[in-house]
């Protein structure tokens, strides 16, 4: 028989910003409960955001086992719960950045947690892993930087010198791209292709029309494709898909560049009554799979690039 009982669901967000107040305080308005941290200078710098949830074993995380395995399955069931403080997260970034000088609040990586406040909500909880969080940034790759490479850069610097502006929007897409900024990643990515090229052209066909017609470029979807194909990619395999449907785009080579020409276009917009996906701050995750389909197309044509060889 299920408890009616109330439990304390909680996420924790780290806050950048501008706001002081004298003291930590609570706050416990309509069903929410929030918690405001100060650091140093009593500059606040997290957020508890809290309620009360009833009948909260159907949203308690489920643990199972297999036995001849030996493998056990956490599944998390708060996802609507985490969505609805997230939501009210973004609510307060959003306006308190004019009246509280907030600069961000890191909704993207919460900590979520529940509070047992009773014997009986320790019990419930038992030895279910109850404290988890979101990475808040992509995973690093490092790279070594091996002396004789960096003779060879320096080296080839004339031959090389036409990339230099371009390879400087693929560096701020791959950091916009690990701060999990996908839109301004995707578009840095697509600069990169629009100026080695694009020739110049502004208008969607007539560069739809370029990018079909290199070689480089077809060579790098024809990649990409197989590298979204993978296993490991099947998530963003999937969103992808998404995007060639809502965009009603084919699912080749030209499908694929009319479909980074369109979005790139949508993203120069923005109208909350427009029916097209629109990138805005807070549906930054919608559009991972293009930015690193567009991240994936720059590294393919700078394998070419780098020889020396012009784009064609």
């Amino acid at each position: 028989m299920q408890s009616s009982r109330l439990m304390l669901y909680q996420i924790t967000v780290k806050v950048d910003s501008d706001s002081i107040y004298h003291q930590p305080y609570r706050l416990e308005v309509e069903h929410f409960i929030l918690d405001v941290m100060l650091g140093q200078s009593k500059v606040v710098e997290a957020l508890n955001i809290a309620l009360r949830v009833k009948n909260y074993q159907d949203f308690l995380p489920e643990v199972s086992s297999d036995i001849e395995s030996r493998i056990t399955q956490i599944k998390l069931r708060d996802s609507s719960l985490s969505f609805f403080l997230i939501d009210l997260a973004q609510h307060i970034e959003s306006l308190g950045s004019f009246w509280f000088g907030i600069k961000k609040i890191y909704w993207e990586s919460p900590k979520r947690v529940w509070v047992a406040e009773t014997p009986q909500e320790e019990r419930d909880l038992g030895l279910i892993t109850n404290d988890f969080q979101r990475e808040s940034h992509e995973n690093k790759c490092y790279r070594q930087m091996a002396p004789e490479m960096l003779e060879s850069l320096i080296k080839n610097r004339q031959l090389h010198r036409n990339l230099v502006l371009p390879m400087s929007f693929y560096r701020e897409g791959c950091n916009e791209f690990s701060s999990r900024r996908y839109t301004s990643s995707f578009i840095n990515f697509y600069f990169y292709l629009d100026d080695l090229y694009g020739q110049g052209k502004t208008k969607n066909k007539e560069v739809e029309n370029l990018f079909k017609s290199s070689e480089h470029i077809r060579k790098a979807f024809e990649e990409a494709i197989r590298f979204f194909q993978d296993e490991e990619n099947s998530e963003n395999w999937e969103e992808l898909k998404e995007f060639l449907e809502m965009e009603k785009k084919a699912f080749s080579v030209d499908g694929l560049i009319e479909l980074i020409v369109q979005i790139r276009g949508n993203l120069s917009h923005f109208s909350q009554k427009s029916s097209k996906k629109k990138g805005h701050p807070l549906n930054q995750r919608d559009f991972r799979s293009v930015a690193l389909l567009m991240k994936s197309i720059c590294i393919f044509t700078f394998t070419e690039l780098t020889t020396g060889e012009q784009p064609k």
